[in-house]
């Protein structure tokens, strides 16, 4: 009860400058899994180096629009390190109801840090400037193109209702949200209202190490974040009760290592099983029950370091299957690998790279999760 968390995505750290914006509008659509009277924006600017700044910022529940505030104030500017929350405003959400932010930028304002998602369905972002490309010049090689949210950090709404978390871990399969955005769906559905997501993917995030260094990436490796042993559960809040929490991690510690020609990185079985071990149990302090996810097929034509790989891969998913630190298993990799070649994803359910689930795959995934974690508890509201 109080104020919970509607939306709240991992920022994530580009280093340099990203977009520069000006005279700029952004309209943001949130679905909500929560019921409530009040709404909340908390802005931050966390790995900025000079002040960001609001021209205004509207909220709508699809019926009533109102202007949010700081302090009384219509103009919001958040300075570097920055984190504070919106004066409260009268609202009235239900499940399945969209939340509309429309954010205006009139000065410049350079962008170096923003939360992100490539499935676009629990939430989006549209520029009336452009597509998205011409805005993040970064995201022109993207096959698919992602939402871009830069200054918020998460929404909240008051609740009268006792509201348990979901809180997906991981890198980008995680990130990415093909497979979180269907289990989101299907609590807006299902869960009356007491039960909200809290996604915690990275894209190339590590279990073991931080991010891989190179000049290839816009960061260097530095918007890959912290190691997943390290950063796991650091952004729950002490009053967030955690119903169940899902750890998806490994693949970047097997690929990145081979991919960067960096031998002393790679990682042996017993190393990454630890990892993950340390994951599950940090998590454990802080959630009811805490799920491990095998680790999915990543081979794909011409990878020359494709049987090093897949035989770390397979070895820690034996491991996954048959430890008892989890209170269960997610086995991901059975749900979406391709039959015929079990090292691949199914060609239906790839994205073309074949390390990432597209939507099909993703909606697999997440219906394996339902039915190992949800059904049967959340709609009948125990835990």
């Amino acid at each position: 009860m109080g104020w919970e968390t509607l939306w709240k995505y991992q920022t994530v750290d580009y280093v340099r400058t990203a977009a520069v914006l000006k005279n700029t509008d952004l309209h943001i659509r949130m679905r909500s899994s929560l019921r409530g009277n009040r709404i909340r924006i908390e802005f931050a600017n966390t790995y900025g180096n000079e002040p960001l700044t609001f021209e205004s910022v509207i909220v709508s529940n699809g019926t009533d629009k109102s202007t949010v505030l700081h302090q009384k104030r219509s103009r919001i500017t958040i300075n570097p390190g920055e984190r504070f929350f919106s004066d409260a405003i009268e609202s009235d959400i239900e499940p399945g109801d969209e939340v509309w932010i429309h954010l205006y930028i009139k000065d410049e304002n350079r962008i170096n840090a923003f939360a992100s998602t490539w499935a676009s369905k629990s939430w989006s972002v549209e520029y009336e400037q452009g597509a998205v490309e011409e805005i993040f010049p970064l995201m022109r090689e993207e096959k698919v193109k992602p939402s871009i949210l830069f200054g918020i950090s998460q929404v909240q709404v008051q609740s009268k209702e006792e509201v348990q978390y979901l809180y997906m871990f991981g890198d980008s399969i995680t990130h990415m949200s093909f497979y979180t955005d269907p289990v989101q769906e299907w609590i807006s559905r299902n869960a009356k209202g007491k039960y909200s997501l809290i996604n915690a993917g990275i894209c190339g995030n590590r279990v073991l190490r931080d991010g891989i260094y190179g000049d290839r990436f816009w960061g260097k490796g530095r918007e890959m974040g912290g190691a997943g042993i390290r950063r796991a559960g650091a952004d729950i809040r002490e009053r967030d009760h955690i119903a169940v929490a899902v750890v998806l991690e490994g693949i970047n510690d097997i690929l990145q290592p081979y991919q960067e020609n960096k031998q002393e990185e790679v990682v042996t079985p017993v190393e990454l099983c630890k990892g993950l071990a340390d994951i599950v149990n940090d998590l454990k302090r802080k959630s009811g029950r805490v799920y491990l996810g095998t680790i999915t097929p990543f081979q794909k034509d011409g990878m020359t370091y494709a049987a090093q790989c897949e035989e770390l891969r397979l070895e820690c998913n034996r491991w996954i299957r048959s430890q008892n630190v989890s209170d269960g298993v997610i086995d991901f990799d059975r749900v979406i690998r391709n039959p015929e070649c079990p090292a691949q994803i199914s060609p239906e359910l790839s994205m073309p790279d074949g390390v990432h689930p597209n939507a099909a795959g993703g909606r697999k995934m997440a219906d394996e999760m339902i039915k190992v974690c949800l059904q049967g508890v959340v709609s009948s509201e125990k835990v």
